[in-house]
């Protein structure tokens, strides 16, 4: 319970923080690094729960078309979240893909800000093929600026907890 009100506390913090200077930090450039390296950091159904009131608390306070983000993302986490059959994550013996831990957290942010950033256009910018690719570059390339390093630090943090006993090891 002490973790999932540091988690809440913590994302809440983001949020407000991204809220108070719109103009300095681009939308999802801290929340979403964060509520992606809460979910892997409690790896729970109260984690997720936590991280996707957040988020839809953020769809509330910037509403976009689609709330996509807070949607979706929960339910792409259960995937990068959930523990593996083998017992060393960084072995790559198996045949099927999978994606190492320490680059899990990078690539669900990286989802998440495209998933922010595909929700705030509009249907006529939609209809707009030859337009959408830069406004997606444009739009997300200050985003993942901050937020693709800040998911790099916070992927070494949950690599270290678990490695130093500072989490629970998630059971089945």
């Amino acid at each position: 319970m002490k973790t999932l009100i540091a988690v809440g506390c913590l994302l809440w913090l983001a949020l407000v923080t991204e809220l108070a200077w719109p103009t300095l930090i681009p939308r999802g450039a801290l929340l979403l690094p964060i509520v992606c390296g809460a979910m892997s950091w409690v790896r729970s159904s109260a984690g997720l729960a936590v991280a996707g009131l957040l988020l839809l608390l953020d769809w509330v306070a910037r509403p976009t078309v689609l709330p996509l983000c807070p949607m979706l993302l929960p339910f792409v986490a259960v995937l990068c979240v959930a523990p593996s059959r083998h017992h060393d994550e960084y072995r790559s013996r198996s045949v099927a893909l999978r994606i190492p831990q320490p680059l899990q957290l990078p690539l669900l942010t990286l989802m998440a800000l495209l998933l922010q950033v595909v929700s705030e256009f509009s249907l006529s910018q939609w209809l707009k093929p030859d337009e959408l690719l830069t406004l997606l570059a444009d739009r997300g390339r200050m985003a993942l600026m901050v937020a693709i390093p800040l998911s790099a630090m916070l992927s070494l943090l949950v690599r270290a907890g678990d490695e130093l006993g500072l989490r629970r090891a998630f059971t089945v």
